[in-house]
């Protein structure tokens, strides 16, 4: 998750969603009463005809629910729009890459969850926008991106003077150079018009197949912040946490096939839980959405348990592969800090 903006005087967070153990952490932040902004649909009378319509609604919080991929908010509307009066009784179904704005008496329970919450959606991407002559280099993190570096090419206006392939080999070197010292799985390179594909044939194999290229219509940070925006980077930070989550799942089932320090199944998990003994529960989002779909809280107690002992979450979209398998094996999966008998 991305912390947008914060005003403390008003009491409300901006937060955009980048992974799916947002949605928990969200649903444990808001209570009834508390305030929401966000985008939601509904169907409306358009003379003869029944149309959606989509607008921006604030709510008042009724409850909340976790499904495979959204995290829905059901509440009361709290002012008036074109086609749906205050009063009115309205939901927002957020996905990954959309925007709420919570508004609530933040207590100190609230802050800690919402600072866990930021630490556990930073997935850094190194964003590169060039020019013919410019490159701006940055890394996305929970605060939006920081600039890692600019080059500026003396290169010649004109298109038929070819000196910018001599521009663009230096920012291939100064993109291995700063690879080598940061750890990202993916690269965004934006750019005005055709440079991105020029730029591209400069590129070497390993780093072009970790390379979207995006289209902006200016250089320097005005790209950056365009690209920011764009499904692009959305895209890429799906991908990585598609592998990440994997990567978790993958090395979960080695511990369990050596007899290393890792359980499954609910009442296991929840047995070593109560001793104190989980170190990271890694939850699917099937398991969840059948708990609340029963109208249970027993994934989400065990979640509260985990954590009471300092142990921490990660839940995994059964939509991609890493959660398919998890759920093979009932959903929950758990790290141990001791080997259990």
């Amino acid at each position: 998750m991305k912390l947008l903006a914060r005003d403390r005087k008003h009491n409300s967070a901006k937060l955009l969603l980048t992974v799916p153990e947002d949605f928990w952490y969200i649903h444990r932040i808001l209570q009834e009463g508390d305030i929401v902004v966000g985008r939601a649909s509904r169907k409306v009378l358009k003379g003869s005809d029944i149309v959606r319509t989509t607008f921006t609604a604030t709510l008042s919080v009724l409850k909340s629910d976790i499904s495979d991929n959204s995290l829905r908010i059901s509440g009361v509307t709290c002012d008036d729009n074109n086609d749906v009066p205050k009063g009115s009784h309205q939901s927002i179904t957020a996905s990954i890459g959309d925007v709420l704005t919570v508004i609530k008496n933040w207590g100190p329970v609230d802050e800690s969850v919402l600072s866990d919450c930021l630490k556990s959606g930073v997935v850094p991407v190194l964003i590169l926008i060039i020019d013919r002559d410019s490159a701006l280099f940055a890394l996305t993190n929970s605060g939006g991106y920081s600039v890692l570096a600019k080059l500026r090419g003396d290169v010649q206006k004109k298109y038929e003077n070819v000196s910018f392939k001599e521009f663009f080999p230096l920012v291939v070197k100064k993109l291995e150079d700063l690879l080598k010292t940061i750890r990202v799985s993916n690269i965004v390179v934006g750019s005005p018009g055709f440079w991105k594909d020029e730029f591209s044939k400069h590129l070497p194999k390993d780093l072009k197949s970790r390379t979207v290229f995006a289209t902006c219509s200016d250089d320097g940070v005005r790209g950056l912040l365009e690209v920011l925006k764009k499904d692009d980077l959305k895209s890429v930070l799906r991908d990585v946490r598609a592998s990440e989550e994997l990567s978790v799942v993958e090395n979960f089932l080695s511990l369990i096939h050596k007899g290393g320090r890792a359980s499954y199944g609910f009442v296991n998990v929840k047995f070593l839980a109560q001793q104190g003994a989980v170190e990271k529960i890694v939850v699917s989002t099937k398991i969840i959405s059948k708990d609340r779909a029963e109208k249970r809280r027993d994934v989400e107690d065990l979640l509260s348990l985990v954590e009471s002992f300092n142990g921490s979450i990660m839940i995994v979209s059964s939509e991609l592969e890493g959660g398919s398998i998890l759920d093979g094996l009932g959903g929950i999966g758990a790290f141990l800090r001791w080997k259990s008998d």
